[in-house]
């Protein structure tokens, strides 16, 4: 057998369990095998699997490795030794590793494998009085999280909009200067702020009269221009130069308001400009002044003519700079109360959000070493997958839970001998976008090499890629990842012998253009060759699949990977033409699909019935898809209006529905006026949900569609997931929103589709990363780059600026200068990974016609090495037709067939005794505010049912701890709840009185039967269960007011009663719901205490009562 050229490196990997290591896994090398290989060799050595952690950055991730540790365990308990383990156990197990790991087997569960922010979470909910944390906080995903933010926000900008002036207001001048985009501007900042919490503008700096300097600069150029022989170009450039100076002429002369600043930030668009700007283009005068004043003494004049424009273009940066920066100084001061109030909103949700995990986590091992060296005992041996990929935060977590102290910086952190096994490969570090930052990995890995410089082991040996594949992509990224602030570059070593085809493994398809073709029709060309070339190659090549046995090529054996999912419907178009399947997760337009449209107008008619353009456009449209004949004759046959005789009527969601003749449109409208009278009383996510059912949306796209149907399907889905954050009557906000996005054209996710095996995938190249197919085709890369974002961080004093009109002020073009070439060098990286992810074939399109500042340009692939890929003598293989079967079922069969369900599918029946106690709020599980609204609350409260809830949350509170059990502080504790709770102002009842409910409170624990429980009541209990003492089968969930526990064993279950004088039909209800908790519990038995008469009754269980 042929050794790896990397053997040895892994064979440390596996056995040098008493070290820290850092390897550097380069693409396809198996890395997952060998973190997998070493967990399994650290349990074979007694290392107990609570101590293990195995970090990683997805779900998928950290399952998979969990299945690989377990499968490798059992496997050698078998005799079977993995092929990852044969060079580290030649021989096998020994009776004592056998032994060791046998005993390890039964606690893997133990083990702890998962994302970083699930790690975090246990972490600080482990601490969570130290991580100042609610122990039982909820996590919110990345949509909720998104929709409370924009909650508070909007409530905030509601607020500001409402409420009285203040001097010098930015909102109210952002309002009435650009009152169509104030909103979007100020929304942009707050989510940028979000993103960097601990960043601040700097202090502005209005002092100085750089509007002087921009003048006298100007005048200079004239004078001299004045001086030289006539120049039109230059004449021409300034006075348009002049007509901007005078622009800011004269504003700094005192300090300038916001008004003033926003003006300033807004100059008049010039010819000297470049296009979507404020940028200055550097004047190309050369040829011009060599025609005004000839060769030798036009190039000098050219040269002192440049030499005045770059004083003018600095003095200009310089102004616009400061002008900048006050602004966002004074917009980012408005917005700490967004921050602010979010914070407050998780902290009253007890909820957290992703980034709040990882921060409370560093302040938790930052701030307390008790708990960080107690975390390093719990988690001695940490494994941390896709290193490159941390952030600063998340690098800083693992370092000081590693190591034995807790310096000031954690690059400096004493880290103990092998407590790290980090798994990374700075070449594919392409997560810029989601915060990772390959400078932390390069700051990781010095410290490690600081301390142990041998510690650093590279992976090499690929068992991915054919030879030429690897070789091409070795020819091409060894110098470009081998440059200043790139990784530097180990070629990877092939292991696969030569293919079994004759294609040549790395090729390329010119795409034949006009020239000068824009980004849309290099786009369609591109993907007309594509879609034929794979049309061509399914069925004709022959390749081997991942259990190595020869097989030809299906459509899921092709993956096209985009660098960004722009108009990637155009490819879609092509393949759909050919009859080939798809499976896209890349593209962006999910508001310019049809199916979404139906559903948007579907989504505004129900948040508003009057809403008569969107009612149209949703009975005409395919969903319902009435002609425009038939809602005329809908509209003729409606009754004349009542009150307006001679008005005509109009067809809309106020129209009866036993108005309407036809029998399609009188069905639907039932439909929506029924959704619609329940739409501030139930989430959008359900009754959208509901209405996709009712309107059958799901069969109809099926039918409509054809082999397009699942992606149609899928973005129903997605838009249904859109809906999941609103809260109940959030329909209006969720209608304005999807409504605003459709408009704007947002770039939003459309509905995934996974690969069946059948089908080809488009995806994105970040989405890629870690997966694998026979064939791959870069597409889309005739897109252009991304422009700079207005809004940066400058990470050396973590500071916020604003570029306006892409003008960079003379301070911050170094940090942004830095940040482009980090963003160009990631760019070059993230081609490096999509090249890495074929087995059999790399077919990479030549685009003659992209521009330079295009995806196409990022890195040189060799395209002049590549042979052309000639598949002329390959035609499309048929594809396999799969006929639906005949319907052989009868109506008596189908009838048999249901009844047979239904007498299996028992349904299951809720018991839920709180909700019926009027001592409660109904409990709604909502995230989001709806910014149309107060925060949510129930109905009105009315007086007669305060009492009750007030006597609750004061028994709640004292057993609870949180109130001192003093009658003084019953009484001021019942007077703040009362102000809380929302009474209804049509209740003629008086409110109760805060004395005699504190009086009452205080009477219940004096009680002999509760004093004697008093120190064993625990309140609110929550409980789920099954009652078994039924035909059908029944569960119950509800709350207990309090509950008594000895040991582990429940004893004693108390029910508070605010009845004033209860009948013998009320006792006999409450000791039934009593009896529920009872059996639900296995408490020997419970209390009905009623409190204001001071009276006990107790209810036996049923156990106690057959005893």
């Amino acid at each position: 057998m042929t050794k790896l050229a990397d053997e040895a490196a892994r064979l440390r990997a596996l056995t040098e369990l008493h070290l820290t290591l850092l390897v550097e896994a380069a693409a396809g090398t198996g890395k997952t095998a060998l973190m997998a290989g070493r967990v399994t060799m650290l349990l074979m050595s007694g290392a107990e699997p609570r101590s293990i952690a195995a970090i990683t950055f997805t779900e998928l991730a950290a399952s998979a490795l969990g299945a690989r540790v377990h499968r490798y365990v059992d496997d050698l308990l078998a005799g079977r030794v993995p092929k990852p383990l044969r060079e580290a156990l030649p021989d096998g197990l020994t009776d004592a590793q056998r032994r060791i790991l046998s005993e390890a087997a039964g606690k893997l569960d133990e083990l702890t494998a998962t994302t970083i922010h699930a790690f975090c979470q246990t972490i600080i909910c482990s601490y969570a009085v130290e991580a100042d944390i609610d122990p039982g906080a909820r996590i919110l995903d990345a949509a909720q999280a998104e929709a409370a933010f924009q909650a508070v926000f909007e409530q905030w900008f509601r607020r500001r909009l409402n409420g009285p002036a203040r001097a010098d207001d930015p909102i109210a001048s952002l309002s009435q200067y650009d009152p169509h985009h104030v909103a979007a501007t100020l929304r942009d900042l707050a989510r940028f702020r979000l993103e960097h919490r601990g960043a601040r503008a700097p202090a502005a700096d209005l002092s100085g009269r750089p509007d002087i300097d921009l003048v006298e600069a100007v005048a200079d150029f004239r004078r001299w221009l004045s001086a030289q022989p006539l120049e039109p170009k230059t004449l021409e450039l300034v006075g348009q130069l002049e007509t901007l100076a005078d622009h800011f002429a004269g504003s700094f002369a005192t300090a300038p308001v916001f008004d003033t600043l926003w003006r300033l930030a807004h100059p008049a668009r010039l010819p000297c400009m470049r296009r979507y700007t404020f940028d200055l283009l550097t004047p190309r005068t050369k040829t011009a002044w060599d025609k005004a004043a000839g060769k030798d003494r036009g190039a000098e004049l050219n040269a002192e003519a440049g030499r005045h424009f770059a004083r003018v273009d600095h003095c200009y940066r310089v102004i616009l700079g400061r002008v900048a920066t006050a602004l966002v100084a004074k917009l980012s001061n408005e917005l700490d109360e967004v921050l602010a109030d979010y914070a407050a909103f998780k902290r009253a949700a007890a909820v957290l959000d992703f980034d709040d995990l990882l921060e409370r986590a560093r302040a938790l091992v930052r701030g307390h070493d008790a708990v960080r060296r107690a975390l390093g005992q719990r988690y001695s041996h940490i494994f941390v997958d896709e290193f490159q990929d941390t952030d600063p935060i998340q690098a800083e977590i693992l370092f000081r839970i590693a190591a034995d102290d807790s310096p000031p910086r954690w690059q400096d952190s004493r880290l103990r001998a092998g407590a790290l096994f980090m798994v990374g490969d700075p070449k594919q570090a392409i997560y810029r976008f989601r915060g990772a930052d390959v400078g932390s990995y390069a700051e990781a890995r010095s410290a490690i090499a600081r301390r142990w410089p041998n510690n650093i082991v590279q992976i090499t040996a690929n068992f991915r890629s054919r030879p030429a594949i690897l070789s091409h992509i070795n020819r091409c990224f060894a110098t470009p990842l081998s440059a200043q602030n790139q990784p530097g570059y180990v070629e990877l070593a092939p292991t696969l012998d030569p293919p079994d085809h004759d294609l040549p493994c790395a090729a390329k398809i010119t795409i034949d253009l006009p020239p000068d073709s824009r980004a849309a029709q290099i786009r369609d060309a591109e993907a007309e060759v594509v879609a034929d070339l794979c049309a061509r190659l399914i069925g004709n090549v022959t390749i081997r699949d991942e259990d190595g046995d020869l097989a030809p090529l299906t459509p899921g054996g092709i993956a096209l990977l985009a660098p960004t999912g722009s108009e990637l419907w155009r490819y879609e178009r092509a393949f759909e033409a050919r009859g080939l399947r798809i499976a896209s997760q890349a593209g962006k337009g999910l508001f310019r699909r049809q199916e979404v449209q139906d559903l948007v107008a579907l989504v505004r008619v129900l948040a508003d019935g009057g809403d008569t353009l969107a009612f149209g456009a949703l009975m005409r449209g395919p969903l319902v898809g009435l002609s425009e004949e038939e809602l005329l004759d809908i509209t003729a046959g409606l009754p004349p209006l009542a009150d307006r005789p001679d008005a005509i009527p109009r067809f809309s969601l106020a129209t009866d529905a036993d108005d309407v003749a036809h029998p399609v449109a009188r069905r639907v409208l039932t439909i929506l006026q029924d959704l619609r009278r329940r739409a501030r009383a139930t989430t959008p996510a359900l009754l959208l949900a509901e209405a996709v059912e009712r309107l059958a949306v799901r069969p109809i796209l099926s039918a409509r569609e054809g082999d397009r149907s699942a992606r149609a399907a899928a973005n129903v889905e997605a838009l249904l997931e859109r809906a999941r954050p609103y809260g109940v009557k959030g329909m209006k906000r969720f209608a304005r929103d999807v409504s605003r996005d459709w408009r704007g054209g947002a770039a939003y996710n459309e509905g995934r589709v996974d690969a069946d095996g059948d089908a080809i995938e488009i995806i994105t190249i970040h989405s890629a990363k870690g997966l694998e197919w026979p064939v791959v085709i870069p597409i889309n890369t005739a897109t252009l780059l991304r422009s700079r974002e207005p809004f940066v961080h400058r990470a050396d004093d973590d500071t916020l600026h604003w570029v306006i009109g892409d003008v960079v002020p003379p301070e911050l073009r170094a940090a942004l200068e830095t940040d482009d070439e980090s963003l160009t060098r990631e760019r070059e990286r993230l081609w490096y990974v999509a090249c890495t992810r074929a087995r059999e074939l790399l077919i990479v399109p030549e685009l003659a016609q992209a521009e330079q500042k295009s995806w196409a340009r990022v890195v040189n692939l060799g395209h002049d090495a590549l042979p052309e890929l000639d598949i002329s003598r390959m035609t499309p293989a048929p594809m396999p037709m799969s006929a639906d079967p005949p319907n052989t079922q009868t109506a008596e069969l189908f009838a048999a067939e249901r009844a047979t369900i239904e007498e299996a599918a028992v349904a299951l029946t809720w018991v839920r005794p709180s909700d019926h106690d009027p001592d409660r709020l109904e409990a709604v599980e909502a995230i989001t505010l709806d910014a149309g609204d107060a925060p949510e609350v129930d109905l009105p409260v009315g007086a007669g049912r305060v009492r009750g809830l007030l006597l609750h949350k004061l028994m709640e509170e004292v057993l609870s701890g949180e109130l001192v059990e003093e009658v003084g502080r019953f009484v001021s504790r019942a007077r703040e709840l009362l102000t809380e709770l929302v009474l209804d102002p049509d209740d003629s009842e008086a409110l109760p009185d805060s004395d005699e409910i504190a009086a009452t409170a205080w009477r219940t624990l004096q009680l002999p039967d509760i004093a004697a429980l008093r120190d064993r009541l625990t309140p609110e209990w929550p409980v789920y269960a099954l009652l078994e003492d039924s035909s059908k089968p029944r569960a119950l969930a509800g709350r207990i007011d309090a509950i008594a526990y000895t040991g582990d064993r429940a004893e004693v279950v108390v029910d508070w009663k605010s009845d004033v004088d209860p009948s013998d039909a009320d006792i006999r209800l409450h000791a039934g719901q009593l009896e529920d908790y009872l059996r639900a519990t296995g408490a020997p038995r419970g209390a009905l205490v009623y409190m204001t008469p001071g009276l006990v009754r107790w209810v036996a269980g049923r156990d106690e009562r057959q005893s």
